[in-house]
């Protein structure tokens, strides 16, 4: 009989207690309890969260919450022997008071987060309330033994004082679920039961099915396969239900989570007179790295030797068929060349797996094992650093072709005697070895001497990302491939140009498409992109000086002399409601087909920040379906269809590829440690279908019958 079965907790409780208002856990060897209680720490007033970045100081940041684990703390200990406070980065990663007060009253006496173990901090804290301020209590957090040293903001960083109050905001919660610990509103298929506690809220109820309070016990009533779900109201949207301890999960009900959601199904009729009786039911809502919701490739953790810059491309034909290599900066400067002192390593990383594990990453080792890729930070020459990565993998074999900035000048301090430098690397073998880096400076630079307005050009870089190769046009043994560079010539001012080079020996030897005269992207030009459009023209896509994204399309007059001309360049904002922030991004065009119709033709795949400023990196995409979407750039910037969000962070620049599974494999940059460490290195797996919530799904166009058909005039 249903009335039988009784969901009662199970949750076997590992935090010490509840002590002053403070929920602590427990800690076995280097890893936190599963159910640790995560909290932020505000300042109470300006709201600042304290934030464990890293750095030598605890820096409070502004009112955003950015869902990172520097945000959020954990409590061991209690009143009479001390809390110790925990950073989520790790369990020995712990804030820290110095023991010797410093400065006039202790003004240089700053609290920093470090292991334990140094004898000149103490690692204990007293939690003092310091009444309620907004309905919300606050506290002081002093020194253990030591009241007078409390936790201050001075001069933006936190120290030891006379204390500034803080807001302790648990970020996980634990509802029991039965009528006392809540009531039932509403009648009927209507009615829900919810928490006494509004912020979060819990809320059971069903479409379909009704629930009641019977006495201290609620009464679940409904047919067979009727749903009743437990969701959270009020909540911030880093938390989701991810615990649902009943005893019993047998023949009258089943329960999951899912999606931040609990679910009940009765597996059996429950009726008035026979309903599903939930005497307690223990439902655990937490933190769970809901935005972060990519693959960690590279990271940059704070006090290491940060990422940027990343690239990736799918290796497409021998034993390594399917292969997806990534590479970034490795910048023990932190900066870019030529404004950091130091040197630059390009590293890489490779999967496999279609991207479900990644290797450790590694500078780029020839045939004899040795690194190729290392940054000398040495002699001030060529080899001194390389950044800026750009890759292609040939369409037909197992090459891949890596090109990057090199040496020593900035891209706006280089002159043409002494410019920001070009290196190049290629690999036989999908990536397992790599030639000596190549010095290919003189040889690229020298197409401009003589040749433009001004007559040279002084400095260049390649822009960063995806090298395009053609499917329509092959000399020889090589299809076509494309490399885009920004360039900079002093007596223009600060007004770099964007030029695209081709090549048809797979980067052995360069050549400027179209006129050197006039540059496709003439003012402003930034950091810029090729794709090949349906038919066979090309595509530049460049991040705007001041914001935007910059299109131009060059137009063969003969392919095979590589003749033609290029349009005028466009700025878009993509259909964005804001300006889109000036930072690269990446364009791919692929063969798709509409789920719903059949409906066969291309899509357009443009990547860049959401914003506000550099966070929340997305895409947006646009069908191509005639020849009128893409004829002209104006044409090709304008009535993108839709828009989906890569990251919930800080978020920066990005690249893509299709894998040989026809899916898009993202390589985008993420502040997930909100430090001085700077960006990690981030990869995310996602199918056609949704990229366009089920519109779309991605097909072959081997033959080119769909570019010649989307291309046709009618």
């Amino acid at each position: 009989m249903i009335n039988t079965v009784i969901a009662t907790a199970l949750a076997v409780t590992l935090a010490s207690g509840v002590d002053n208002g403070i929920n602590t856990t427990q800690i076995s060897g280097d890893e936190f309890a599963a159910t640790t209680p995560w909290y932020t720490m505000q300042t109470a007033g300006s709201g600042s969260y304290i934030r464990g970045d890293g750095g030598q100081y605890i820096h409070p940041y502004s009112m955003v919450y950015t869902g990172g684990i520097a945000d959020l703390w954990a409590f061991t200990g209690d009143s009479t022997n001390g809390y110790t406070i925990h950073s989520r980065r790790g369990t020995s990663q712990q804030l820290a008071s110095p023991l010797q007060m410093k400065g006039f009253e202790g003004s240089e006496s700053y609290v920093v987060m470090t292991k334990p173990g140094n004898e000149a901090y103490s690692y204990k804290w007293d939690i003092i309330p310091a009444g309620i301020l907004s309905d919300r209590p606050v506290y002081y957090l002093a020194q253990h033994g030591n009241l007078e040293r409390k936790l201050t903001l001075r001069d933006g960083k936190l120290a030891l004082g006379t204390g500034t109050p803080l807001e302790l905001l648990v970020s996980n919660e634990t509802f029991d679920v039965t009528a006392a610990t809540g009531k039932v509103i509403g009648k009927g298929k209507k009615a829900a039961w919810v928490s006494s506690q509004n912020n979060p809220r819990l809320v059971l109820n069903s479409s379909t099915g009704t629930v009641k309070a019977v006495g201290q016990q609620l009464a679940l009533i409904g047919k067979k396969g009727t749903t009743f779900e437990l969701t959270l109201e009020n909540a911030r949207q880093d938390m989701a239900i991810d615990r649902l301890d009943m005893q019993d999960q047998g023949k009258a009900f089943s329960a999951k989570c899912a999606d931040g959601k609990a679910t009940i199904t009765l597996d059996a009729d429950a009726t008035d007179k026979n309903p599903l009786i939930i005497n307690k039911l223990t439902v655990g809502a937490s933190y769970r790295d809901a935005l972060l919701t990519g693959t960690e490739v590279m990271n940059s953790l704070p006090d290491t030797v940060p990422y940027r810059i990343p690239a990736i491309a799918t290796v497409a034909e021998g034993k390594h068929k399917g292969r997806l290599i990534a590479v970034a900066d490795y910048r023990y400067n932190h900066a870019d060349i030529g404004v950091g002192e130091g040197p630059i390593d390009l590293r890489i990383s490779i999967s496999d797996d279609n991207g479900k594990t990644w290797s450790e990453p590694k500078p780029m080792m020839g045939k004899d094992g040795k690194p190729v890729s290392r940054g000398t930070g040495g002699e001030k020459k060529f080899d001194y650093a390389f950044g800026d990565p750009a890759i292609v993998a040939d369409h037909n074999s197992s090459r891949v072709m890596i090109m990057s900035c090199a040496g020593t000048a900035g891209f706006w301090g280089g002159r043409r005697n002494s410019p920001q430098e070009v290196s190049q690397w290629w690999s036989e073998d999908g990536g397992d070895t790599w030639t000596p880096a190549h010095n290919s400076t003189e040889t690229i630079y020298s197409l401009f001497d003589g040749t433009t307005p001004w007559g040279y050009i002084d400095s260049m870089f390649f822009g960063s990302g995806r090298i395009m190769q053609s499917r329509n046009i092959k000399k020889n043994n090589d299809y076509r491939l494309y490399a885009v560079l920004s360039a900079y010539i002093e007596k223009a001012g600060w007004n770099p140009k964007n030029y695209v080079l081709y090549s048809d020996d797979f980067g052995k030897s360069w050549h400027v498409l179209g006129d050197t005269m006039n540059p496709p992207v003439p003012n402003r030009g930034d950091e810029p992109k090729a794709e090949e459009l349906p038919d066979g023209s090309v595509l530049l896509a460049a991040r705007g000086f001041s914001g935007g994204r910059n299109y131009n399309i060059f137009k063969y007059a003969d392919p095979d002399s590589a003749t033609g001309e290029w349009g005028t360049v466009v700025n878009t904002n993509l259909n964005n409601p804001n300006q889109i922030n000036a930072c690269n991004g990446e364009i791919l065009i692929i063969p798709v087909k509409n789920n719903e119709t059949g409906k066969e033709a291309y899509m357009a795949i443009q990547t860049y920040p959401f914003g506000p400023g550099r966070t929340n990196v997305g895409l947006s995409w646009k069908i191509l379906d005639q020849l009128s979407d893409f004829d002209t750039p104006g044409n090709f910037a304008k009535n993108w269809d839709g828009r989906y969000q890569l990251s919930n962070l800080s978020s920066c620049y990005t690249t893509m590829t299709q894998q040989t599974d026809k899916t898009i494999g993202f390589l985008y940059e993420e502040d997930r440690y909100q430090g001085p460490g700077g960006y990690s290195i981030i990869y995310k797996n996602l199918p056609v279908e949704e990229i366009t919530q089920g519109q779309w799904r991605a097909i072959s166009d081997d033959d080119h019958s769909l570019a010649r058909k989307v291309t046709a005039t009618k």
